[in-house]
């Protein structure tokens, strides 16, 4: 019987405040993230906010980079939860726990700019 288990990170430092991470883990299959983003402007539709983040990477401690997977199997969503102008972003990531490290680095671009968020292993 096969066994598969999750591993959880924490968030280690990150570089702007507008970015919450309530959720950090890697499995059999990929790594998943789940942002709360504060201060995002509102446009027509989520999916041009949903653009905006999607040429993120994370990177683990042997300078791997890992972009956004395209598989059907993968967790995916952005779209705004309230009033307040907070996005609620969740991606998979190629990298599963065969080559994840104790911690990685996961780059999250917000209106351009890299957001750099530090992760380690709990």
């Amino acid at each position: 019987m096969y066994n598969r288990t999750d591993e959880y990170y924490k968030v280690v430092n990150c570089d702007n405040s507008n970015f919450y991470i309530y959720s950090a883990k890697v499995t059999d299959t990929g790594f998943e993230i789940g942002a709360i983003i504060s201060n995002m402007e509102k446009t027509i539709d989520d999916t041009t906010e949903y653009k905006k983040i999607l040429n993120s990477y994370i990177e683990n401690e042997n300078g791997d980079k890992f972009y956004c997977t395209l598989s059907p199997s993968r967790r995916t969503n952005g779209y705004f939860i309230d009033e307040n102008n907070q996005y609620d972003f969740y991606e998979t990531f190629g990298m599963t726990k065969y080559n994840a490290t104790n911690k990685i680095k996961v780059v999250l671009y917000y209106y351009g700019k890299p957001v750099t968020i530090q992760l380690e292993k709990i």
